[in-house]
């Protein structure tokens, strides 16, 4: 049997690097106020979902390289983060960046299996990228001449992206 298409509304999808499933966000309405989101994959092939997160208010995945990670922003009150989840392995889902109350993350992509590339709009409404690296630990911001820095997609031909800078 297949599975029907997903209740709730879905805000971002992302392809496993075989191209073979998809991994995306659900969120879910439990009444007029209350909205929950969690990660799920979708496998092309055996047309089955699996529901990888529960009650993580996860968004926005993306998946790594080597298809063995998956970013994504996690909501709290007030507030978001960076974080990771190493699917089919048991209590893999990680905080690794955690900026300022106010702050928002937004858009994670993977550059490569080490780095993560994110936009980080602060509480005075500037938006810019930052990179994650897992080396260091750490998120710095990355093309500072560019303001408004938005949607970062890796393609073959480097880095696309939105940005304020020609005042559209």
């Amino acid at each position: 049997h297949q599975d029907g298409p997903p209740s709730g509304s879905i805000q971002r999808i992302s392809w496993y690097p075989n191209s073979e499933k998809i991994i995306y966000d659900k969120i879910d309405y439990t009444n007029r106020i209350e909205r929950y989101s969690d990660l799920y994959s979708f496998d092309l092939k055996s047309k089955k979902t699996a529901q990888l997160t529960k009650n993580l208010r996860a968004r926005e995945p993306a998946v790594s390289p080597n298809g063995e990670m998956i970013t994504f922003v996690k909501l709290e009150g007030g507030k978001t983060s960076l974080g990771l989840l190493r699917p089919g392995i048991e209590g893999s889902s990680s905080i690794l960046f955690v900026p300022a109350l106010q702050e928002r993350v937004s858009y994670p992509q993977f550059w490569d299996d080490e780095t993560i590339l994110f936009s980080l709009r602060k509480e005075d409404g500037s938006e810019r990228l930052y990179k994650y690296t897992f080396a260091s630990k750490n998120a710095v911001p990355i093309l500072t001449d560019y303001p408004q820095i938005r949607f970062a997609k890796k393609t073959s031909e480097g880095l696309l992206f939105n940005s304020g800078k020609n005042g559209v």
